[in-house]
């Protein structure tokens, strides 16, 4: 298996290195007929990295999704760590396009991956430019320090 193979270079040019793919769709969604190969691909693996991207206004529903990722990837393997990509803008192709997520829906989003994940990877396009005091900005840097100990 091709995937499975590249983690395993990874793993050895990058020894102590979270290795894994980006996206639920390379391990899960796959028809059930593949879901073995899912599983034998997971195997190699060090976590998992689930996109977690806003859509709509809809918290229920952004929820949802976070809990249905979350339980893709334990059933691919439970003891494996869960990491969220999050993007502080809607996504293309929607309503809002890549207007910013106003700070109280983002907080929301960092609060509700920290409930089902392990942690998040935080990206945004590098030829967005961005307002450090925007709500997201905000929301962010004080869900950080709420993070201290």
């Amino acid at each position: 298996m091709t995937l499975a193979t590249l983690v395993d270079w990874a793993h050895e040019a990058a020894p102590g290195k979270i290795i894994g793919y980006y996206g639920t769709n390379t391990l899960t969604d796959v028809p059930q007929s593949n879901f073995a190969a899912a599983q034998g691909l997971a195997r190699h693996v060090d976590a998992f990295f689930p996109p977690l991207y806003t859509f709509d206004d809809d918290r229920s529903r952004w929820e949802k999704r976070a809990k249905t990722s979350l339980a893709q990837c334990r059933e691919l393997d439970p003891k494996k760590p869960v990491y969220f990509y999050l993007w502080p803008q809607y996504h293309q192709g929607t309503a809002k396009q890549l207007r910013y997520i106003d700070g109280a829906y983002w907080k929301f989003q960092l609060e509700t991956a920290r409930k089902y994940g392990d942690g998040i990877v935080l990206w945004s396009r590098s030829r967005d430019e961005w307002d450090p005091r925007s709500g997201w900005w905000d929301a962010t840097r004080q869900f950080v320090i709420s993070l201290r100990p």
